[in-house]
C-alpha cells in the first residue's frame, strides 16, 4: 500500500485511542450533598441489634363485625309499623301499574357535557354519564356526536344539542 494511506488510516486510529486512554483514566465523581455523603457512608453494622421485643398490646378495641352488628341491631330510624301495613292495597280486580315514563318532547332533558372521542362517546344528561345504548327515563341513548345526543323511545326520536 501506499504510505499516505497507511497514514491516513492509522492517525485517526491513534488518536482515539489515546482519547479513550485518557477518559480511562479521568475519575468522574459527582458532586454530592451532606445528606447524600451520609446516606454513602451508611454501614449496616454500626447499627445496633434489637436483643429484646415486648408485644404491643391494644387495649378497648373491639371487632369491627360486633360493632356493625350491634349498630344493625338498634333500628333507631325504622319505623315501628311494618311497610305492608303503611302501603295501601288495591282494590280487588285492580293491578297496580308502573306509571309510564313520559314521551320525548314531554320530558325535559339537558345535555350538560359531551365526550366524543374515538370509541369512548360520552354524555352527561341530567346530571346521568350516559354511554350509547344506555337507558335514561325509558329513552335510549342512541347516538353521541361532537355536539348532540340522539334519544330514541318505543315511539319517537329527538336530538339534544349541548346547553
Amino acid at each position: 500500500m501506499d504510505r499516505r494511506i497507511v497514514l491516513l488510516i492509522s492517525v485517526p486510529i491513534v488518536i482515539a485511542a489515546a482519547v479513550l486512554f485518557y477518559l480511562r483514566s479521568i475519575k468522574f465523581v459527582p458532586p454530592l450533598s451532606a445528606a447524600e455523603k451520609d446516606l454513602a457512608s451508611f454501614a449496616a453494622g454500626a447499627v445496633p441489634a434489637v436483643s429484646i421485643r415486648q408485644p404491643i398490646v391494644a387495649v378497648g378495641l373491639e371487632s369491627p363485625i360486633k360493632i356493625a352488628i350491634a349498630q344493625s341491631a338498634q333500628k333507631k330510624d325504622y319505623p315501628a309499623t311494618p311497610l305492608s301495613q303503611v302501603a295501601p292495597v288495591p282494590a280487588p280486580g285492580q293491578s297496580q301499574k308502573t306509571p309510564e315514563p313520559p314521551s320525548l318532547q314531554q320530558a325535559s332533558y339537558v345535555v350538560s357535557f359531551i365526550l366524543a372521542n374515538g370509541g369512548s362517546e360520552r354524555a352527561i344528561i341530567n346530571g346521568i354519564v350516559v354511554r350509547e345504548g344506555d337507558m335514561i327515563n325509558g329513552s335510549r341513548v342512541e347516538i353521541i356526536e361532537k355536539n348532540r345526543v340522539l334519544l330514541r323511545d318505543k315511539k319517537e326520536s329527538r336530538w339534544l344539542k349541548i346547553e
